[in-house]
């Protein structure tokens, strides 16, 4: 009985999580490459930049319930004011190119992502 409460139960609990947080996320691509046609990998980086945000406004202010309410706002204007250049650079190609394929756009874009991180 005590491995059941003190390991088994856990381990339960954090699969269920664990396999509904993976639910949502791939909801979300779904929802996203569904409506869109173009896949976004873009979830994790704004989930980390939005558990940042709400840390750093934790540490300055102390309150939780204000960090709820700022970490996506704050994301927000980040993740805005990061992909406007982006998204102007990617009309003008597609304004210029006469066969465009958002494919390729797509994946241009995910290679750009990777040699920022470099």
């Amino acid at each position: 009985m005590d491995y059941l409460l003190a390991v088994l139960l856990p381990q339960l609990l954090h699969g269920l999580v664990f396999g509904a947080a993976l639910g949502l996320l791939a909801l979300g691509l779904t929802v996203i490459f569904g409506l869109l046609g173009v896949m976004n990998f873009a979830h994790g980086e704004l989930f980390m930049l939005g558990a940042y945000a709400g840390i750093g406004v934790i540490g300055a202010t102390g309150s939780f319930w204000l960090a709820l309410l700022a970490a996506p706002l704050i994301v927000g204007v980040v993740g805005a004011a990061l992909d406007l250049p982006d998204d102007q650079l990617a009309h003008r190609c597609e304004q210029t190119i006469r066969n465009y394929d958002p494919c390729i756009s797509c994946a241009t874009h995910f290679l750009r992502l990777e040699v920022e991180r470099l």
